[in-house]
């Protein structure tokens, strides 16, 4: 008895040796590729964008830039690693002449997602009109930071 189980275990040993690798290597052909941020658009190349400025934000662990295409349109790349704790994060767009605070003003661009870099589209002429951008927190129900992006008065 103990010769039989020593026999089938050894061709269970073989069985696995040969087979395990062959496996892994399968598994990880087949695993799919890395992920991808959809927040950021594939459809803008570098060379359409016309100029970019650095942001100065309320909080200094925040890291973003104005982005200004050849067509006119802006768009901000915001890395915000330090807000990935804080609750519900949504991204407002402030004109010049509004004195409250979001959520009762303003315009909503969207959420900040993660802590990778995201790019939030600006309203039309933006860059143009000038304004605040402001980073609010539901959980918390306040103003976690904020951006003003000067008017170029339709100058680039």
């Amino acid at each position: 008895m103990i010769a039989e189980l020593r026999r089938v275990h050894r061709h269970a040993s073989v069985a696995l040796a040969v087979a395990v690798p062959v496996i892994l290597t399968a598994a990880l052909a087949v695993r799919p590729d890395d992920p991808v941020n959809a927040s950021l658009p594939v459809d803008t190349y570098t060379s359409e964008i016309l100029v970019t400025h650095p942001l100065f934000w309320s909080r200094p662990d925040i890291r973003a830039e104005l982005v200004v295409a050849t067509d006119g349109s802006a768009a901000i790349s915001i890395d915000v690693p330090s807000l990935a704790v804080e609750p519900s994060v949504l991204v407002y767009w402030l004109e010049t002449d509004e004195t409250s605070e979001p959520p009762a003003a303003g315009r909503l661009l969207g959420a900040v997602r993660g802590s990778g870099i995201q790019r939030i589209v600006l309203p039309a002429d933006a860059a143009i009109r000038g304004g605040t951008v402001a980073l609010f927190s539901l959980g918390h129900d306040e103003v976690v930071a904020s951006a003003a992006i000067a008017g170029s008065g339709g100058q680039s």
